[in-house]
């Protein structure tokens, strides 16, 4: 009696096992994508990066989680606590170096994987502004967006270019900043944002605005002595109303990052959907998406590149270093 029921009960699990394919389905691994604010740009480009994987990539769920974006994100995967993130350079960078704000927390186990779109400085003067050089700061009312521009990068800008401590100072929001310029309230406005900034755009399209480049001695000084994680480049002509030629200025790019432990498999899957075979969807999901590109493979890599990654580039013939 006894044998017969075994007998049954291994029956039973055989077919079980052919009917739901116990014998050669993999368990389905969950992934979360850290992002921003709710409703930012941020937040928007990682949950449309953890749709397109979990559509495209067999045997993933990803999600998207809402964070503080790039210190929380930075520090989500230095504890591991997520898989992949959205960060500007300047947050593992730091994170690797031990440097505020994580001069007590050094994470080396943060990877590179992609680099995305870039937020350059932005410096905003009305149109008939004396100021035509940062060198011409001595004096002025400088408005500076609150956070890490006003805390360490405008600064150190402010030391190459030999004014540091010879204006006055003002940290506020980018709205507030944009306010106070139209009032005449500062004379001199500094955003690091994604470009166009809405709260610019506003401004330039109601008050004639002018903006001031970052020289190429003065930012390579700053690149090569504490800030690696800037390049220099141009806010293009046309990205504002009246805005007629190219502005040189300092850019620090937006990274998809991981942590050295998530599986070469799975980050040299999700490399690939997201920059090859489905980078027409990253492309529909914000604008700064779709500027997430094989291109730009490896600039800012302030950090050791992830294996996974490295072998996506390598089929496409890109040596990352």
């Amino acid at each position: 009696m006894t044998s017969g029921i075994s007998k049954f009960l291994c029956k039973a699990t055989v077919t079980l096992a052919i009917m739901f394919g116990a014998g050669n389905a993999q368990a389905n691994e969950f992934v979360t994508f850290g992002g921003g604010s709710s409703g930012g740009a941020f937040f928007t480009i990682a949950a449309g990066m953890a749709r397109v994987v979990e559509k495209n990539v067999d045997n993933v769920q990803a999600t998207a989680r809402v964070t503080a974006a790039t210190t929380e994100n930075t520090r989500l995967l230095g504890r591991e606590r997520i898989q992949f993130a959205l960060a500007a350079a300047s947050g593992p960078y730091s994170a690797a170096s031990g440097l505020p704000p994580f001069k007590d927390e050094r994470y080396t186990n943060v990877r590179y994987i992609a680099t995305g779109y870039s937020s350059p400085f932005q410096i905003v003067v009305q149109a008939d502004s004396e100021v035509q050089s940062l060198a011409d700061l001595p004096g002025r009312r400088v408005g500076v967006l609150l956070g890490i521009t006003a805390q360490d990068w405008f600064p150190r800008l402010a030391e190459v270019y030999g004014v540091a401590g010879k204006f006055e100072t003002f940290e506020l929001g980018a709205g507030e900043l944009m306010t106070s310029l139209r009032d005449g309230n500062i004379d001199v406005a500094v955003i690091s944002a994604s470009a166009p900034s809405p709260a610019i755009s506003d401004l330039a399209t109601s008050r004639d605005v002018r903006f001031i480049p970052i020289g190429t001695e003065e930012a390579n000084k700053m690149i090569s002595t504490t800030h690696p994680f800037f390049y220099i480049d141009v806010i293009p002509a046309g990205t504002y109303p009246g805005q007629d030629k190219d502005v040189q200025s300092i850019l620090n790019p937006i990274l998809l990052i991981t942590h050295a432990n998530v599986s070469t498999d799975l980050v040299y899957n999700v490399t690939k959907v997201l920059l090859d075979t489905h980078h027409a969807d990253m492309s529909a999901i914000h604008p700064n998406a779709g500027r997430f590109r094989v291109e730009n493979a490896g600039k800012s890599m302030v950090i050791p590149p992830h294996p996974g990654a490295v072998k996506f580039y390598k089929e496409k013939g890109i040596d990352l270093k």
